[in-house]
This record gives C-alpha cells, structure tokens and sequence, in this order.
C-alpha cells in the first residue's frame, strides 16, 4: 500500500484478493493463504488486491510446464569396481524451470554386467559391477530421456601393512598378525585371511598360513626374523624379535571367585611375558 505521505506498508494479509477466472487461476484469500496465486489452467490472469475502495491490478500468464529434457549429473563419471555413486536427475520444463526428478524417473544401464542402476529404494545409485569403458546410464520420464556415460576400473591392491609392525615375543609365545590392504581408489580392506604369511627364518619363528592364518609362534630366543603379507604381488613386512621367556606378570580367572561348600570350579593362569605376550598357563 502507498501511503499519503510517500512511504509503503505491507497490507497482503488485510487486502482482499480475487481472480477474474477463479476456475483456471485462483488466488488465496483466506488468513492462511492470502495472495498466494494458483495456476491451473495456461492463459493470462487478472489479480487485484482491494482494501478500504483502493484496487491493485496484477496480470499473470500461466504457461504449460511440459517436461522437454533430463539432464544427469555427473554427465561422466570413473568409478572403481564394488564402489557406488549416485547420479541425480535434473528436469528442464518449458517454463524455464528444473526440478529435480531423480526419485520419479527410471534409471538403467546399458551393461548391467558391468555396471548396475537402482530402480528401486536408492534410485539412481549405481554399483560398478566390472572393468569397462563408457557404459551408458539413462533417466527416463514421460518419455524423454537424459543420458549419462560411465567407466569402471578394477581396484588394484597398492600396499599391505601388517600390524603390529614391530613385536617381541617371549620364547614358546605366540603374537597374531593382521594385514590391511591399501587400493587404487584409497579404500583400505582386512586382508588377513586372503594373504600368504611367511617368516624369514621359520626355525627361529614360524607363521601358521593354514588353519590359524597370522598367528606367529616364537621358536628360538635371541633371534629376529621379518612377517611378511603377500597377495598378489604386493608384500607387506613386519619384524617379530623371540627373546628369553620372563614372566612379568600371573592373572587368575576368574578373580575374585566363590565356591559353595562340596561344589568345584575351574580356575584359569595367564601369564604376561615381557614384551606383551600372552599364554595361558
């Protein structure tokens, strides 16, 4: 509203508001709604706001909101095999809008051996499923179609780390190893079980790498041998130092315990040699 005095106020909540064709454009006029402007049919609209005999005239044309393309995002893309990315879709409507249609429209892929679209609960995540180059990935709605490209590349294993890198164990001892591969993508994995474990000297120390994979035992004391994870081509090495077995310290389980009269109960030792080992004794 223009005030006498050349200043402005807001009055949309106290206007009343009519459409010349509530039928095809309304517009609100309830407390909860006032001068908000509905569209329903394509043609131009007169909207006026009266109060206390003054009339403020609005005219609004309603275009057609057609769908004309789909774009997807990212329009290219390299992903690793057993890794996802999720591509959005974007709609472009003949009155110059985009919204995005991600969740209404129909995703596939042109090699779903290679490279999967879901459809379903996580529309457009796709799973890299093989190596291959431009594989094809559509969005689909009300019969136009956006169009994306994607590649998959295997994930080569780049390095092994074994863990713990250094370790010293007591003579007749053991120490558990585990192996984390690095690959191309940056991803880390345990690798425990899927490496060859080998010992630089077994008769000093030896490395089970058949039923209880990465479990070292100390052999002979005074020695130091190299623990290395290797699985294809890629090695990872750790050193294992054997010295005299010296009891640091005795644990009982359970501890502390209670027996009822006449009855019995198994009692554990485990020992804590220097160096951390452990054993039960």
């Amino acid at each position: 509203g223009n005030l006498s005095n050349g200043g402005k106020t807001t009055i949309t909540d106290l206007a009343d508001w009519t459409s010349n064709n509530p039928t095809g454009a309304d517009v609100g006029n309830s407390s909860d709604n006032k001068g908000l402007f509905v569209g329903n049919t394509i043609g131009p609209y007169e909207i006026r706001a009266t109060l206390n005999g003054r009339v403020g005239v609005a005219y609004i044309g309603v275009s057609p909101h057609v769908l004309e393309s789909i774009t997807i995002d990212p329009p290219t893309v390299d992903i690793f095999q057993d890794t996802t990315i999720q591509f959005t879709a974007w709609g472009n409507y003949s009155d110059q809008k985009s919204e995005n249609i991600t969740t209404q429209a129909t995703w596939t892929s042109n090699n779903d051996s290679l490279l999967s679209m879901d459809d379903l609960a996580n529309k457009g995540l796709a799973t890299g499923l093989g190596p291959g180059t431009t594989i094809g990935i559509t969005a689909s709605l009300d019969g136009v179609n956006g169009t994306a490209s994607a590649s998959v590349t295997f994930d080569t294993l780049q390095a092994i780390a074994v863990s713990p890198s250094n370790a010293t164990i007591a003579e007749g001892t053991s120490q558990q190893y585990t192996a984390t591969g690095t690959y191309l993508s940056g991803g880390t994995q345990d690798i425990t079980n899927d490496v060859t474990w080998t010992s630089s000297a077994p008769g000093n120390a030896s490395i089970n790498d058949t039923t209880e994979k990465e479990l070292a035992l100390g052999l002979t004391a005074n020695t130091a041998v190299s623990i290395t994870a290797a699985l294809d081509g890629v090695n990872g090495s750790g050193s294992l130092d054997v010295v005299d077995p010296v009891l640091n310290s005795l644990a009982v389980d359970p501890a502390p315990t209670f027996v009822a009269q006449g009855t019995s109960k198994q009692l554990y030792a485990t020992g804590t040699y220097i160096g951390g080992a452990t054993q039960d004794l």
